[in-house]
Formats: C-alpha cells, structure tokens, sequence
C-alpha cells in the first residue's frame, strides 16, 4: 500500500511535466532499492516524498545516488521541515553568510545550521571566509543566473573578467539532491537584499520568475532591474 501511494505521488508529478521522456532506463537496483524504503513509510508527506524521487529519477536516471536514499530513509518529518526552511534560501546553490539575519527570521540560527551541516546537508558553517566564485556562461561578456527554486537573479556586466562572489554556506552533494525534491519557493526579501548587493558591485541585475525545463536548462519570465 505505501509503495502504491508513493508511485501515485510520482504519476501525479510526472503527468503535469512538459519534459520529453528520456531514453535512458532506471536501473534495476536503484527500482529495488526505492521500494523497499518507500514501502517503510505510511505518512503522506513522506510518501509524496519519495514519489518526488521516483519522478526525478524516471525524468533523468543518475539523479538521485543510493546514498541520497540511504539519507532520506532515516529522515525525520521535523528534521524534513527543518531542510524545506533553509531550502528557500539556497541561491546559486549556496547560502549567503552575510544574511543571516533574513534566515533568523524564519528561525534557522546558527545551530540549525550547526544540524544542517551535521546530517549532510550544508558545509563551511564553521569555516569563516568561505568563498565561491562564479564563472560566466557567456563568452562575449559577463553573464551568470543564480536560481532560487521558483525565482532567479541575473547578473551581467560588459567586462568578460568581472566575477560575481560571495562568502557562503555550500550545499553538499546529498543536499542539492535533497533540495531538487520539491518546490520550496524563495524569499523575496532575500533575494532582493542579494541583488541590490551586486548592483553596487557594479553588476546590471535583474530579478525574475524561473521555471526549470530539464535538468540543465530553464527559462525566466517577469524580469525587472535591481537598482542600487
């Protein structure tokens, strides 16, 4: 019975994809392995959870690793809340250290993210000065999209050599798996506290709406500049 809702779950996500069907096949062990874990949960939540999984992993077969499987088995519906929080606020694939303010509003302090890092999912909490760097995807001139779940901020600037920086929390390769589950939506004022930052850097910015496509290309929608 739980198998069978949890299999509902991922008809009801893949029905509503505009995706093209792969050709590649999910492996045998990996279909083994999912039932035996979804067929241990009876809660909804958990149940649509892993019908997330099986979605994701019939749409492109690599993404999910049995270790990202092993990790959600012992998860706990609070510790699930907990990820669903801090997912709201994963920009480019990381976390901005210098807002910490915005994440304590919506209570994920310091030992939240101390548990994060603990069971997998964030890393660098401790490390102060962590930096990442990202690299233009256009080779004429400086171009590069942080997405956020639903929402995106773009950066340009005609200097080819500008680079966009930030000392942040790093998603670890379980957590960007984990956090490709769901649609956690992002936090407005977040974003725009990020964007307005790289506009004095002296970035044109813009903030839009995202829709993710396939596993490496999307489309953005709504945009608007970032002054200042």
């Amino acid at each position: 019975v739980n198998v069978s809702k949890a299999v509902l779950a991922a008809e009801n996500i893949l029905s509503n994809e505009d995706q093209t069907p792969t050709d590649k096949t999910v492996e045998d062990d990996w279909l083994f392995s999912w039932r035996e874990n979804a067929g241990r949960v009876s809660s909804e939540e958990l149940q649509g959870l892993w019908g997330s999984i099986l979605a994701g992993e019939v749409k492109n077969p690599g993404s999910y690793s049995f270790r990202t499987m092993e990790f959600l088995k012992g998860l706990s519906k609070s510790e699930a809340e907990l990820i669903s929080k801090a997912a709201q606020y994963v920009v480019g694939g990381a976390i901005f250290r210098n807002k910490d303010s915005f994440l304590e509003q919506n209570g994920i302090s310091f030992s939240v993210l101390l548990f994060l890092q603990e069971i997998g999912i964030i890393s660098g909490v401790e490390a102060v000065g962590l930096s990442i760097t990202w690299n233009s995807l256009d080779p004429n001139k400086y171009m590069k999209p942080l997405i956020c779940n639903n929402k995106v901020i773009i950066l340009e600037h005609d200097d080819i050599n500008k680079k966009a920086d930030a000392e942040v929390y790093q998603i670890t390769s379980v957590g960007r798996q984990i956090l490709g589950l769901a649609s956690f939506g992002s936090k407005e004022d977040y974003l725009q506290s990020i964007a307005k930052d790289y506009a004095k850097k002296g970035f044109t910015v813009k903030v839009a709406d995202w829709k993710q496509l396939t596993a490496t290309e999307g489309r953005f929608f709504n945009a608007h500049v970032v002054e200042a």
